[in-house]
């Protein structure tokens, strides 16, 4: 389910994304979600970033500016959905090639 931010951005209704700084133990970053009612879900591998899970009736925009504020994390924010800001106008991108020859 997503939610609508001044009618323009959507983001993901209770999920918030968090990246903690290095060297942060993962049993400190989840006691520092549980305290938020969060759990951690998923990571997006490469970056560090840890989709977080909060229960239904918790405001995820007030559990974001209160997790901004943790020195232990480099981040916290909505999980937001852009919408695409260009469509591919090429009638082979559908077929995975882009267009480009075999070689």
């Amino acid at each position: 389910m997503y939610a609508r931010l001044r009618d323009v951005v959507v983001y993901a209704k209770n999920r918030v994304l968090v990246r903690p700084r290095a060297g942060l133990p993962g049993e400190e970053l989840d006691r520092l979600l549980n305290a938020h009612g969060g759990k951690r879900v998923a990571i997006i591998e490469g970056i560090d970033v840890h989709v977080v899970e909060l229960p239904e009736r918790v405001d995820e925009r007030a559990v974001v500016r209160l997790l901004e504020k943790n020195p232990h994390l480099q981040f916290a924010e909505l999980d937001f959905a852009y919408p695409p800001t260009l469509v591919p106008n090429d009638p082979l991108y559908v077929t995975g090639n882009g267009g480009v020859p075999a070689a």
